[in-house]
C-alpha cells in the first residue's frame, strides 16, 4: 500500500501546473518555412492550336532522402543532411505538384488541368521523377541548388495508355551567400528553370 501511495504522490506532483509547464518545454529550434513561387516558371505561348483536352499532373516520385518537407543538402564528401531550422511549406512531391498544375495552368495550352485525383478522367498524363533537388555544397564557398526532374507525358488508353515524349530538366543555380534566404532564392530560380522547360517540352511533343 505504501508503494502504490507513493506512486501516486509522484503523479500528482507530475501534474502540478509548475511541473507540467517544465515537461511540455522544448529545447528545439524553430524552424522557418519557405514557399517555392511559379513567378517565372511559365514559357510563352507558342503560336498553335489551343489543346482541346485535360492534362492530369501525377504525383512526383522522389529519390530517397528528398520525400519530406526538410530542405535537403549534400556535401563535397557526398554526405546528405538536411537545414536543421528550415523546411519547405509542404512534403517536396506535394510542392511541386502544385507548382506544376500553376504553371501548366497559367501556360494555357490545356483545356483544363488537375492533379492525379482522377487522372483516368484525363486524356493526358504527366509522371514526374525528382533526381535531384539539394544544395550542394563545393570544398568552399556557397551552395549550389541542383534541380533535376525526369519524366514522360502520354496520352490515356487501354492499359498504361502510350508515351508521347520522354521529357528532361536540369538546372543549376548558385546562392549568392551562404544564407538560408539565398540558398531558397536559388532553389527558387533554378525550379522556375526546370518547370520552364518541362512545360515548353510537354506543349510541344503534343501539339500538332
Amino acid at each position: 500500500m505504501r508503494r502504490a501511495g507513493a506512486a501516486c504522490l509522484l503523479l500528482s506532483a507530475a501534474l502540478l501546473p509548475g511541473c507540467a509547464g517544465s515537461l511540455l518545454k522544448t529545447r528545439l529550434p524553430a524552424v522557418a518555412t519557405y514557399r517555392l513561387d511559379c513567378a517565372d516558371c511559365v514559357p510563352e505561348s507558342a503560336p498553335g492550336a489551343r489543346i482541346d483536352a485535360d492534362l492530369a499532373v501525377l504525383r512526383p516520385r522522389v529519390r530517397a532522402g528528398l520525400d519530406s518537407e526538410r530542405i535537403a543538402v549534400l556535401y563535397p564528401d557526398r554526405r546528405q543532411d538536411h537545414y536543421a531550422d528550415a523546411a519547405w511549406n509542404g512534403s517536396l512531391p506535394v510542392v511541386l505538384q502544385d507548382l506544376l498544375v500553376e504553371a501548366f495552368r497559367r501556360q494555357g495550352a490545356f483545356r483544363s488541368v488537375d492533379a492525379d485525383a482522377a487522372p483516368l478522367a484525363a486524356r493526358y498524363w504527366l509522371a514526374i521523377r525528382v533526381v535531384d533537388f539539394q544544395a550542394e555544397y563545393a570544398a568552399e564557398g556557397p551552395p549550389v541548388a541542383h534541380v533535376h526532374f525526369v519524366g514522360e507525358i502520354g496520352e490515356a488508353g487501354a492499359g498504361a495508355g502510350r508515351v508521347i515524349a520522354n521529357l528532361d530538366a536540369e538546372v543549376r543555380r548558385p546562392a549568392a551567400a551562404n544564407r538560408l534566404g539565398e540558398v531558397v532564392a536559388a532553389f527558387d530560380a533554378a525550379t522556375d528553370a526546370a518547370l520552364h522547360t518541362l512545360v515548353a517540352r510537354s506543349v510541344a511533343a503534343i501539339r500538332p
